[in-house]
């Protein structure tokens, strides 16, 4: 077990990083309310595994996220994740499991990165949000939230291409899949306007369920 108590920021940029554990035996405890892990800067060719993170301690707001990318995510693969608000810590019963925030924020710009068998339990901000780009798969896992009235399971933020939600169970949020077209400051250009419209969006064999509704705006 590892306690956390404030956030651990990183900054890879231009360099091959491998960061895990031994599996969801490697485990976590993000005990204060802010961004757990923060990735800074342009973030290539990451390889992040292999780890559980269980919130515990204080409340977490729903835009403190567990996995946060500031800048950019590429070239990445990020597997076997386990997130939980709750689970109980048998071992240390004055650090009580309480609702995580956000899980996986993938950054403004999100390229050619693998989420593969990851798991969120009771979340309530937001399962996996994407930025701008192309290339984004999704496969296998489960994204659950509190209940039906708050988060957002699956977020694209606008200008994604090439998204693919594989065989992955979406549950118990507010809003399962978010497909949002408003480009982010600063890529107006790239996207031809100050709206981006989401292309290539597949959801193959995905569940949605449980949830207030599917939306695109």
């Amino acid at each position: 077990l590892w306690l956390i108590s404030a956030t651990i920021t990183m900054n890879t940029t231009g360099s091959s990083f491998d960061f895990g554990g031994t599996g969801w035996s490697s485990i976590v405890l993000w005990s204060m309310d802010a961004n757990l892990f923060h990735w800074a800067g342009d973030t290539t060719h990451l390889t992040l595994h292999d780890l559980a993170i269980a919130s515990v301690g204080s409340p977490k707001s729903p835009s403190s996220t567990a996995i946060y990318f500031d800048k950019s995510c590429q070239y990445s693969i990020i597997s076997n994740i386990l997130i939980t608000g709750s689970q109980p810590i048998v071992q240390h019963p004055e650090l009580k499991p309480t609702a995580a925030g956000g899980g996986f924020d993938l950054g403004t710009y999100t390229q050619t990165v693998t989420v593969d068998d990851c798991y969120i339990w009771s979340a309530a901000g937001f399962g996996v949000k994407i930025g701008y780009g192309a290339e984004v798969r999704i496969g296998g896992g489960r994204f659950e939230g509190v209940t039906p009235e708050t988060g957002i399971g699956v977020w694209l933020t606008g200008g994604n291409g090439g998204v693919h939600l594989t065989s992955t169970d979406v549950g118990l949020w507010k809003i399962g899949l978010l497909s949002n077209q408003t480009c982010r400051p600063g890529v107006e250009a790239w996207c031809g306007g100050n709206f981006a419209s989401n292309r290539e969006v597949f959801l193959t064999h995905a569940t949605l369920d449980s949830c207030g509704t599917v939306r695109a705006h």
